[in-house]
């Protein structure tokens, strides 16, 4: 037996780097035999926040003040129909508390298209975060082995991910709104629920105006 070396390595992700919420794998072997591995993520030890869109404290509204409609199908409830003109500057408002300001991780739970055309989503709707719009270029990738004859309903979801948001302390809003005008045809598929990944504590903001 001998002494180890032991070192540490830092790797640093740029901010919106793909690879944030994804596995590393790491093997230790001496002498090609293997001593130890692991698995983790950046984000194994940072808190979750995940807010359903049925739940009782988002807004999900028209334009003109309607409540959007919702379907549960396979124990999956998810606002749905959000097509059509008559849907342009409808929104879903999400509201949460954080310990603290910093960044956050924003994940959107839709679901897919069907092949053979990914979704623009950066053409059909617009974020808000705090008030500010929050630029994106994402789309929604349609869905393997579908065609435009696959029941909407057959479709599976998928977590889209948005990139890193910058959060305050205390009160925060994410709010998701439909485009229009320019002859644009607003859409927005079905909508699950987002998910919030941070080193701040955060809990939905559950108070309701009477």
């Amino acid at each position: 037996r001998g002494d180890y070396y032991w070192t540490c390595y830092t790797i640093k992700f740029k901010k919106d780097s793909e690879f944030i919420n994804k596995d590393i794998s790491l093997t230790l072997k001496i002498n090609d035999i293997e001593i130890a591995s692991k698995t983790t993520s950046v984000t194994d030890n940072f808190n979750k926040l995940t807010i359903e869109a049925e739940s009782d404290y988002v807004e999900r509204m028209t334009a003109d003040g309607k409540a959007l409609h919702m379907e549960t199908v396979d124990e999956v409830t998810f606002v749905k129909d959000l097509a059509g003109t008559n849907y342009a500057n409808a929104y879903l408002k999400f509201a949460f508390i954080s310990s603290t300001a910093g960044e956050a991780s924003l994940n959107a739970t839709f679901r897919q298209p069907s092949a053979p055309y990914d979704l623009e989503f950066q053409k059909y709707v617009s974020v808000e975060v705090n008030e500010v719009t929050y630029e994106h270029n994402k789309k929604l990738p349609f869905a393997p082995n579908t065609t435009d004859k696959t029941p909407h309903n057959e479709l599976p979801f998928m977590d889209l991910d948005l990139g890193t948001i910058n959060i305050k302390k205390g009160y925060n809003t994410i709010k998701f709104i439909l485009n229009g005008g320019d002859n644009l045809y607003s859409q927005c598929p079905d909508f699950d629920k987002i998910t919030l990944t941070s080193v701040a504590s955060m809990e939905e903001y559950t108070h309701r105006c009477e």
